[in-house]
């Protein structure tokens, strides 16, 4: 955006100097935070512009646990990565999180009199005021790494990418950015960008706002590698697990880049 700043009445102006003088500030956008302008713009100025403090939820751990492990997973060949190595990720996956963001541990930090009443091995567990041992914490999470057993096979995978940080100006002050989960690209050039969400699947009348993201991703992918992907895809593991695919050409996303 470009911001103006207005000069000081009276005496301090300098001969031959506006009061009134431009300046400009660049910006940057994230599919995220795109859809909560969307949604509601004041939830856009409070996370974005005032940038409010935000508690992480014990399910929004738990889901950077699970995408780290699903990241990690393809660390070792492919006759390797199977459901039990994948689960052998979550716990060390867990400690990276609090290692980066001690207020997690927070969440694992039952109140005083739980602590005094658990028994031996019971371990903190999330969620504020929750005694729940971590272990269980982790049951949650190895049920939605099987559930992505379920809905895709590692073994026949290999990703041109994992985690990847991709950015595009599309103006002179503004950037579109984000991290893809996961790029596939085939024998034939064909691009698939995937997404792992841990909830559940949206109903029929929400799946756009969910493909808002993607089509975000795809946008990007296309101005950087200069080939439009011809598939998006997201991978919920919440409930009974999903996938929800949509096949994307190019006039599509120079409508979505002018919105």
């Amino acid at each position: 955006m470009t911001a103006t700043i207005e000069g000081a009445s009276g005496g301090g102006a300098t001969a031959g100097v506006p009061l009134r003088s431009p300046v400009a500030r660049s910006g940057s956008l994230s599919p995220t935070r795109a859809a909560d302008f969307k949604v509601c713009p004041l939830l856009y100025r409070f996370r974005s512009v005032d940038r409010l403090p935000q508690t992480p939820s014990s399910a929004a751990v738990r889901g950077t646990v699970v995408h780290r492990a699903l990241e990690q997973v393809f660390d070792v060949p492919a006759a390797r990565r199977t459901l039990e190595h994948a689960t052998s990720l979550l716990s060390p996956a867990l400690a990276e999180v609090i290692a980066g963001r001690p207020e997690v541990a927070e969440l694992f930090r039952p109140p005083a009199d739980a602590a005094a009443d658990s028994g031996p091995g019971s371990g903190p567990g999330p969620g504020s005021g929750s005694a729940e041992p971590t272990a269980r914490w982790l049951v949650e999470a190895e049920r939605l790494v099987g559930r992505w057993f379920e809905l895709e096979d590692p073994t026949r995978l290999e990703p041109d990418g994992r985690e990847v940080f991709v950015e595009h100006r599309v103006a002179d002050d503004l950037v579109l950015r984000g991290i893809v989960d996961r790029i596939d690209v085939a024998p034939d050039g064909r691009i698939r960008i995937v997404d792992y969400k841990t909830g559940r699947a949206p109903s029929e009348a929400f799946e756009q706002k969910a493909l808002f993201q993607m089509k975000f991703y795809a946008l990007l992918l296309w101005r950087t590698r200069g080939r439009v992907p011809t598939r998006v895809q997201l991978v919920y593991v919440g409930g009974q697990g999903q996938l929800l695919p949509l096949d994307v050409d190019q006039a599509q996303l120079e409508a979505f880049e002018r919105t």
